[in-house]
């Protein structure tokens, strides 16, 4: 795993540019007049990164999980981000937050460069690299969200699962676990890897076990304090991410764009559905020319979210799914689809721009 000056500059150079577009975005959207936003203007400089999910990871980091948060609770977020935040609150809660964000950001884009350097050369690092940042929601990777960490400690997962380091991978797998409740999947390829390289099943086996135990830790934890393991589950539901049939989930955003609510409902539901359709098809395509375990993290990646009754929210999921942009850059390899995929991310930087000013808002009431 090693990055030299010259790669190093070139990736530093791109992830300025991104930063400085997010950063401008967020703060220019404080000129949207604050009647048509759901977001209270304040004094805080964090106030545009901190909206949504964020306000409960800082909760957490502040007050523990507990059953104040939103009216609801907190339970259903995961511990990991917001104990870093907690560990280094003496800078100030929301900085902390905001930091962490950012370098992991920046760790997560080194290394993504430096696996798809490594299979695929240099130009290919660097596609991988800019069509990861330049994403529709790749602006969680610098609000205070769970994207940046959880990306950078599956990229280093995969990274030390290649040098059969599976105690890296293990206790690794367990903190990724303990971000998001995806980082659970990790098992499945982890387990495939450690087949491939090892031949058979050794002793040293068991530290993949460490990837699954993240999440039964913290459901042993919510036991202890509120006599509920599965009370995560429960709160989830109350936002909508109750458990169901794939099926069922993508026929609920079908029929919110038929009949919608508002004009919101039918931009925001095809939105998701084009989100699921270009993953699926990138998927399908992808599987000729870029390694199994990387097939089997994009398929699980993207079917996990289905399970939930929302499809909402499906392009932050695919954010963190390298394998999506390790294929975009090999597709752009081919000059009869480069341009192609550029005018897709002509678009895609337009979408970046508007949905991050959308965020930094919480919502601007552009739909009735």
């Amino acid at each position: 795993m090693k990055i030299t000056k010259k790669d190093a500059k070139k990736i530093i150079g791109i992830f300025i540019i991104y930063k400085i577009l997010i950063i401008s975005v967020a703060y220019a959207s404080w000129l949207v007049p604050e009647e048509i936003t759901r977001r209270k203007h304040s004094d805080s400089l964090f106030d545009p990164f901190a909206q949504l999910d964020a306000r409960a990871y800082l909760d957490i980091a502040k007050n523990g999980y507990n059953a104040e948060f939103n009216g609801t609770s907190n339970y259903g977020w995961y511990p990991l981000y917001p104990l870093l935040i907690r560990i280094f609150s003496f800078i100030g809660f929301e900085l902390a937050a905001f930091l962490i964000a950012n370098i992991f950001s920046f760790i997560a884009i080194l290394l993504l460069y430096i696996l798809v350097k490594d299979e695929f050369g240099e130009k290919v690092g660097k596609k991988s690299v800019f069509y990861l940042l330049f994403f529709p929601a790749s602006f969680f990777l610098t609000v205070m969200y769970t994207e940046s960490l959880f990306l950078a400690l599956t990229l280093a997962i995969f990274l030390f699962a290649k040098e059969s380091k599976w105690h890296f991978v293990g206790m690794l797998g367990f903190l990724a676990s303990l971000t998001r409740p995806q980082g659970i999947l990790l098992f499945v390829p982890m387990a495939y890897m450690y087949l491939k390289n090892e031949k058979k099943i050794k002793l040293n086996t068991l530290f993949l076990l460490l990837i699954p135990v993240g999440i039964f830790t913290l459901m042993a934890y919510q036991y202890l304090i509120t006599g509920d393991a599965l009370i995560q589950f429960y709160t989830q539901e109350k936002y909508v991410r109750g458990i169901t049939f794939p099926w069922d989930s993508i026929l609920i955003a079908i029929k919110g764009t038929i009949n919608p609510q508002s004009t919101f409902d039918i931009v925001y539901n095809s939105f998701n559905i084009f989100v699921i359709a270009a993953m699926s098809f990138i998927l399908y395509r992808s599987r000729k020319y870029i390694k199994k375990e990387y097939t089997i993290y994009f398929f699980l990646s993207l079917i996990f979210p289905l399970f939930s009754a929302s499809i909402a929210s499906m392009a932050r999921f695919m954010s963190v799914t390298f394998p999506v942009f390790m294929a975009l850059a090999l597709e752009s390899e081919d000059k009869k689809k480069e341009n192609s995929i550029n005018i897709l991310y002509a678009a895609s930087i337009i979408l970046l721009i508007i949905s991050t000013a959308y965020y930094a808002n919480e919502e601007i009431k552009l739909f009735v």
